[in-house]
């Protein structure tokens, strides 16, 4: 089985299955590194409750996931580059299971230095990205809709290197390393088609920063 870009690209890639194996090693070290965190909770289906987060950012408000869903839409959710080609299926079992984040402008997402054990799609919105660089910070870009941050430390395992911040208003889909690794086994041709996505996302940064160097 091959995956085609939803952009119609014509790119193919190897088979979805063969990819799930190719990540399973990383996704257990990945878990078993930071260890596995319970479900959110705590959400009812009409509110919005202040979070705890990794971030340790009260700002942030957790939202219910699948009420955001009815409001955004599933064909909204399914242009998120990093959601692309995935069913709708595991797209609301992300938005279920997974912990969705309403921000406002000038709110962080994280912070430099913070744990690097979780990562986020943009699901409306966008952050500006910024580096430590001596007694201040230097903006690197801008991260918009259906972009992932955050995936890189993540994989890594290591802190996160930079801090992001919401240019807007803006809603994020928080996945942590146990849904993470839920994902691999509960659905794993859809997990292969996740990393793949986050995989071309960050070879075409790679690119994009070559090319602005030359």
């Amino acid at each position: 089985m091959f995956v085609r870009e939803p952009s119609g690209r014509g790119e193919s890639f190897p088979s979805n299955r063969v990819v799930a194996r190719l990540f399973l090693k990383q996704s257990v070290v990945i878990n078993a590194s930071f260890g596995v965190r319970g479900p959110a909770g705590g959400t009812s289906r009409s509110g919005v409750r202040p979070s705890g987060t990794a971030t340790g950012k009260a700002a942030m408000r957790q939202v219910d996931g699948a009420l955001l869903l009815d409001e955004l839409g599933i064909d909204h959710l399914k242009n998120a580059s990093a959601l692309g080609a995935l069913s709708e299926q595991t797209i609301a079992y992300l938005m279920e299971k997974g912990r969705v984040y309403a921000l406002r402008k000038g709110e962080r997402l994280f912070e430099h230095g913070g744990p690097g054990d979780t990562f986020f799609v943009i699901l409306k919105g966008s952050f500006a990205y910024y580096l430590p660089s001596n007694d201040h910070r230097s903006y690197i870009r801008d991260f918009h809709f259906g972009m992932e941050i955050g995936f890189v430390s993540m994989i890594a395992l290591t802190p996160r290197p930079g801090t992001a911040i919401a240019t807007c208003d803006s809603y994020v889909l928080e996945v942590t390393t146990d849904l993470f690794h839920s994902l691999h086994y509960e659905r794993p041709l859809d997990f292969g088609v996740l990393l793949i996505n986050l995989c071309r996302e960050l070879a075409r940064r790679i690119l994009e920063r070559q090319k602005s160097d030359q």
